[in-house]
């Protein structure tokens, strides 16, 4: 959710001239200008100014240990080629329903139609994924719509973090560095020939169907 927000607000407002020699640098973070933006404590860059301070998810409720399943890792590439690695993923087994608690606090966020806020974020989250994202692979399984999102671990670096929107047309470069300097086994530096970063998409299979890894939709009710 919190990416889901911090997405759309840098796909609504892009930053001016990021630098692409200091990704993500903690010291010169971003997102005190585009979270930050509360007025609970006098110092704007203080984390508590955030606007996640009005938003709360609760853990799910329990879920029964046959709704679990253990699936193979396989990697799709961008020349529809996949390589199925020998590691398996405890998973929720598709069409299961998780319920959690959502709550919005009304006295820090004032806003009546944060609801509406948070599914449009989703919604342009989910399309500027498949746009950028699942455009490389024509071959994979795409079950996302307006309401999806990509949860868990596994699911792929795109999903987890705000780099592409961040970055814009150096997002490439930034990404093949990153992970490059992360994994250096991986050669990444094909990345940027291929168009893509990471190459590897994330998917699985049940029950003899193909499904990509973390493809959850929200409904909030």
């Amino acid at each position: 959710m919190r990416s889901a927000l911090l997405k759309a607000i840098l796909l609504k407002i892009p930053p001016k001239n990021p630098d692409p020699q200091i990704p993500f640098d903690r010291k010169a973070s971003f997102e005190p200008a585009y979270f930050h933006t509360l007025s609970l404590k006098p110092d704007r860059q203080n984390p508590l100014n955030s606007i996640l301070q009005g938003v709360r998810i609760s853990d799910s409720a329990p879920i029964s240990d046959r709704q679990l399943a253990l699936t193979r890792k396989i990697d799709e590439f961008p020349d529809e080629t996949y390589n199925s690695i020998n590691i398996c993923r405890e998973c929720i087994r598709p069409g299961t329903r998780i319920c959690c608690t959502l709550t919005l606090d009304q006295s820090i966020l004032h806003d009546g139609k944060y609801v509406d806020t948070i599914l449009e974020a989703i919604a342009k989250t989910s399309q500027f994924y498949q746009d950028s994202v699942l455009r490389h692979y024509p071959q994979a399984s795409n079950y996302m719509n307006s309401r999806t999102l990509l949860l868990g671990g596994g699911v792929g670096f795109q999903s987890k973090t705000v780099t592409k929107p961040y970055y814009g047309q150096n997002a490439l470069d930034v990404t093949s560095k990153i992970l490059g300097n992360t994994f250096r086994k991986h050669h990444h530096e094909r990345d940027v020939e291929e168009g893509i970063s990471p190459r590897a998409l994330k998917q699985t299979d049940f029950n003899s169907a193909s499904y990509p890894f973390g493809v959850c939709e929200v409904t909030i009710r």
